[in-house]
């Protein structure tokens, strides 16, 4: 029992002054004096033939009331406190869990040393790491091994689902994890696991990789902006080379676009024009729109500005526009949101959002007379994470692989402890306190009609 109540817990803590309601109905019960009632009666018989009540039948049940009014009120005292626990422990024997990214790539003798591993701890218990957490035996591995190759992206929660699945059914054994190498299967976030874990990590040179989505980049530019146009295929040809092989781009000329948008997934756009907003609006599927500085209104500034998701780089900036504001009269438009400022505050690179269309205006321009953001090494890159679509960006890593010996665990006491996920109480406390709202009513509508 003492065990038990060490696992118990509560969200909010300064709700549990609500258990000081307790002391009303235990106040009533005290110093409360009832009165007799008044009955009126024909005949001293029908007192005499009256059922007689002992006067301990009569005390028993208002304690019995009060302990029930009491439990009503501390009931509801813990469900607005959140009461909860920690997972309940499942067995204490081993526990060995299977990525299906593992299963995929093992071989015969692969399979042959986990279950001889699994044999040698007698009842030791063989999950497969997906949802659900189903026991697989040497059949099922088999079958599996056998599949088709699955979508990358079923692998890049096995992190998460190990995490999930050890904080609310606990193991008293050792827990060992048969996974590979690859990174994509442990995903982007790592929550806290629970005690030590042994990991197998399998080295294979199976590819996670698929087929590459195409993506296609117009580059639509003024007559006086081919310098800078050319700054951008030279990053366009870099991130082909390195990052999307299917990547296809053309050129044109800014009044080309006319009021027809193009065809493509990106479409930047580098003109002394603006990019008039009902061209924008007039755009019906998904595309991503980087526009830089347009018009005669230059602020000219020299400072050092950081690059947008590399904490260690910076660009000089040369020359900027004030003026970052965008005009739509689309009512489904988007505030715009600032990705980057200068020195004074002033709003360097805008998101806004159009529908299915995500407009990226960058209130300067990737001439070297204006910055030096194009020349830099990290300018592809760059490029590729303002301009993807954060659904498919994990993919251009599916290839990588992890050093096994970083997934081993901290020592105790290095780390602080993260709080895990916990099995909430609330709807089992819900329960009691009908049920003994419920008893509470049919004892006290009893006890008024036994009174005399």
């Amino acid at each position: 029992m003492p065990a038990v109540l060490s696992t118990l817990s509560v969200v909010t803590p300064a709700a549990l002054w609500a258990l000081l309601i307790l002391a009303i109905p235990l106040a009533i019960h005290l110093f409360s004096r009832s009165r007799g009632r008044l009955v009126h009666t024909g005949h001293i018989d029908l007192i005499r033939q009256a059922r007689k009540l002992r006067v301990t039948e009569l005390k028993l049940t208002q304690w019995l009331l009060l302990a029930l009014r009491l439990l009503i009120f501390a009931l509801a005292a813990l469900i607005l406190a959140g009461l909860t626990t920690a997972g309940l422990r499942t067995s204490d024997t081993d526990a060995i869990y299977v990525t299906p990214a593992w299963v995929k790539t093992a071989s015969a003798q692969d399979i042959d040393v986990l279950m001889a591993e699994a044999e040698k701890a007698p009842g030791s218990d063989l999950f497969l790491l997906q949802d659900g957490f189903p026991r697989i035996n040497r059949q099922q591995l088999e079958a599996a091994r056998r599949e088709p190759p699955a979508n990358p992206d079923a692998f890049r929660i096995s992190w998460a689902l190990l995490s999930d699945r050890l904080s609310l059914d606990h193991h008293a054994g050792e827990v060992t994890v048969y996974a590979t190498d690859h990174a994509l299967q442990f995903g982007s976030g790592r929550p806290a696991l629970p005690g030590d874990i042994e990991w197998r990590i399998g080295q294979n040179g199976q590819t996670h990789a698929v087929r590459p989505e195409p993506v296609s980049v117009v580059v639509a530019h003024g007559q006086n902006r081919s310098a800078e146009a050319s700054q951008v295929i030279s990053a366009l040809r870099a991130l082909k080379e390195h990052r999307l092989p299917a990547l296809s781009w053309n050129i044109q000329d800014s009044t080309e676009l006319d009021d027809k948008p193009p065809r493509c997934d990106w479409l930047i756009y580098l003109d002394d024009d603006r990019l008039d907003p009902a061209f924008v609006e007039g755009i019906t599927g998904p595309m991503v729109i980087l526009t830089d500085a347009g018009g005669d209104s230059i602020e000219s500034t020299v400072q050092f500005v950081q690059i947008p998701f590399y904490p260690f780089s910076n660009f000089r900036l040369d020359r900027f526009t004030a003026d970052g504001s965008v005009n739509a009269s689309n009512d489904q438009t988007v505030a715009g949101a600032v990705l980057l400022k200068a020195a004074d505050g002033s709003p360097l690179l805008q998101e806004h959002h159009y529908g299915q269309v995500r407009l990226l205006r960058f209130n300067s321009r990737f001439a070297a007379a204006w910055n030096s953001l194009a020349r830099q090494v990290e300018f592809p890159e760059l490029l590729l994470q303002l301009m993807s679509n954060p659904a498919t960006e994990p993919l251009r890593y599916a290839d990588a692989r992890i050093d096994p010996a970083n997934l081993h665990a901290t020592a105790a006491g290095d780390a602080p402890q993260i709080p895990l996920p916990r099995r909430s109480l609330q709807g089992l406390l819900a329960t009691l306190l009908v049920l003994a709202w419920l008893t509470e009513r049919w004892l006290s509508e009893r006890r008024n009609r036994e009174e005399p």
